[in-house]
């Protein structure tokens, strides 16, 4: 399947409309979704050489496999907790966390703790909630999106909550790149 995206329909996954919440939220779309050209071809070729090979994969096996431990003692700790009253646990949410806690880990070198538990904090939960509110934002459908000449209206508010996420996130990844800068220069100094 992904051959088949990569190479016999190399043009047809590349020609994507350009929507208004990549236009803000991924920077124009210059990070997943560019336009057709010497510039994703470069893109396609850093991902398919460096990012998504067994390699590198079988380097972030141990993140995947902590992820999974600290999640199931986790659930663990919550069972024993709770052992003389029956409690539902929201799987939903749990495969939610551990899918955020195990991206963030390998992005950006962060475990973030959003159970709302005392090593948990606010800024873990803004995060989680910024990210989660851009992903919703990217995969829904809005008007203006297929009919521009709408967008002055701002139909359901979209525009004003795309605009806030992507701030929201920008932010964040401006402090994650800030503290791999600094990280870098005490590495390199």
């Amino acid at each position: 399947m992904v051959k088949e995206c990569f190479t016999t329909n190399d043009q047809n996954f590349a020609a994507r409309p350009n929507m208004e919440t990549n236009r803000h939220m991924v920077y124009n779309n210059v990070g997943f979704a560019p336009e057709s050209g010497p510039y994703w071809r470069e893109i396609r070729k850093l991902f398919s050489l460096e990012l998504f090979t067994s390699h590198r994969l079988e380097k972030f096996k141990n993140v995947r496999s902590s992820e999974v431990t600290n999640f199931i003692n986790g659930l663990s700790l919550f069972s024993q907790k709770n052992a003389n009253k029956a409690s539902v646990i929201d799987m939903g949410k749990w495969f939610e966390n551990i899918t955020f806690n195990i991206t963030i880990k390998i992005l950006a070198e962060k475990r973030f703790s959003i159970t709302g538990s005392s090593e948990g904090n606010n800024e873990d939960l803004r995060v989680h909630e910024a990210i989660k509110k851009g992903m919703y934002l990217m995969g829904i459908f809005i008007v203006f999106e297929l009919f521009s000449y709408l967008e002055w209206m701002d139909i359901g508010g979209y525009m004003k909550a795309i605009k806030q996420v992507a701030k929201e996130v920008d932010g964040v990844i401006g402090k994650w790149l800030d503290e791999h800068v600094e990280r870098r220069k005490e590495y390199d100094g």
